[in-house]
């Protein structure tokens, strides 16, 4: 790769990013864990459109309505469309669509908010999602806990370690508000209120719930009280949970039940949950969350009652956590494999000998190829023959993994010289044993 200097004149829109060839492969690797995990769990993936019909994003996002991007037209008759909010209500839409009333499925993709960009606090315009979604399973502790301890093995396979699960149950808490005088139009607005007690004071929220209790001080401070005094309900299904997500391997110092966890979001029931990095270096916070949402379904229009509960994971605010601590996911089986296909000059004394080598290289090259197991594997194959020493060189200055050598002395013995470059061991293999040697390389 070739670089002039930077011109700022090209800068990418505010709150997007570009990524360059050095942080793809922390991202891959990122998504690599992710996919593991979400296969583990049985799930397939799907991919859904980047944009949708502005009427199946109406009314799901709570005070958040307002960040849906609305695409304009010029042709009337066109339906109206907007960016995708995020990965859930898509993947309803296209069980819907499909008619799939039970499965797990699980994609990554990006999804757009109108919102004040801020690299601080990990918040974009766009950004990618990695969801996993489990359809037409009802409630049950087992599966709210094997869907947190998913989540969970995912921080640990990256080694993130400073974080919390904050869990809570909203049909509990909807019925508590209801109980203390909040009325069934007021609830989600009166949600989405309490889901700011992480970003503003307790005294701030009192204010705006006051606001939209047309100033009944008094129901603001009792909706303010039940967070602080959880109820016996919520508690006995707390412990309850926790339970079943002890014996998933969650440490219990991480599980902890936040009563003032409401989720913006219109469309959530039962259990709600976000994974918090405590990690003071940091501000951005969640960056897993979650719960179940079986009523969604039917807010889109169906008929179908269809139990759902899913989780996603922010890849960006993994990936800037990630690149902020100087985290290696090195023992990642998703790494890259890099390999380098060299052609030595040594020993080249016509056109004729030049040709039948570059000849016997293309077909080392397609042998690679054709032979890879992993994904994750890179090759590139030099086009001019070199010395040994300057692709060498090339080839540990790049982190390459493996050099494969092709020279005069290597094709007239049907042979080629193999350099494992991480433990400096050289061999020579018969072009016969190359298939198996990649194939077991790269597993």
């Amino acid at each position: 790769m070739y670089l002039m200097q930077s011109n700022t004149l090209f800068l990418a829109a505010k709150g997007a990013d570009d990524f360059t060839v050095d942080q793809m492969p922390i991202r891959n690797q990122i998504m690599g864990v992710i996919r593991q995990q979400y296969n583990l769990m049985g799930a397939d993936q799907i991919e859904t459109p980047i944009f949708e019909q502005t009427s199946f994003l109406q009314r799901k996002y709570g005070d958040d309505q307002k960040l849906i991007f609305d695409l304009k037209t010029s042709n009337s008759s066109a339906e109206q469309c907007s960016l995708r909010y995020d990965l859930t209500v898509p993947l309803t839409r296209f069980c819907l669509n499909k008619g799939i009333v039970k499965g797990r499925f699980y994609q990554f993709g990006y999804s757009f908010r109108m919102d004040t960009p801020n690299l601080t606090q990990g918040r974009r315009r766009q950004f990618m999602q990695a969801d996993l979604d489990i359809v037409g399973e009802p409630s049950n502790k087992i599966l709210d806990a094997q869907l947190l301890a998913a989540g969970n093995n995912i921080l640990l396979k990256l080694m993130i370690d400073q974080y919390r699960i904050y869990v809570n149950n909203r049909d509990i808490m909807i019925q508590s508000l209801r109980n203390i005088g909040v009325s069934a139009d007021l609830i989600l607005t009166t949600c989405s209120s309490i889901d700011k007690l992480d970003k503003i004071t307790t005294e701030q929220c009192k204010c705006e719930l006051t606001g939209k209790f047309n100033g009944n001080s008094e129901l603001a401070e009792k909706v303010i009280g039940s967070i602080n005094n959880p109820s016996k309900p919520l508690k006995v299904w707390f412990v309850e949970l926790q339970k079943y997500c002890l014996t998933l391997g969650i440490s219990p110092d991480k599980l902890v039940l936040n009563p003032g966890l409401a989720r913006g979001m219109d469309y959530y029931n039962d259990l709600i949950f976000e994974f918090v990095l405590t990690d003071s270096d940091v501000k951005f916070g969640t960056i897993i969350a979650g719960g179940r949402y079986d009523g969604l379904a039917s807010m889109l229009g169906s008929t179908t009652v269809m139990p759902m509960l899913g989780l996603s994971v922010g890849v960006e605010r993994v990936f800037r956590y990630l690149s902020v601590k100087k985290i290696a996911v090195t023992n990642s089986k998703n790494a890259l494999i890099k390999l380098f296909l060299a052609r030595i000059n040594k020993d080249i004394t016509s056109d004729k000998v030049a040709d039948q080598l570059e000849q016997y290289q293309l077909k080392v090259n397609s042998l690679i190829i054709q032979n890879v197991v992993n994904s994750n594997t890179k090759l590139i194959t030099s086009n001019i023959a070199r010395s040994i020493s300057k692709q060498l060189k090339f080839a540990l200055k790049n982190d390459y993994n493996y050099l494969f050598v092709v020279g005069k002395q290597e094709m007239d013995s049907n042979k080629l010289t193999v350099k494992n470059l991480k433990t400096r061991e050289t061999q020579l293999i018969e072009l016969a044993e190359l298939p198996a040697f990649v194939s077991d390389m790269s597993m």
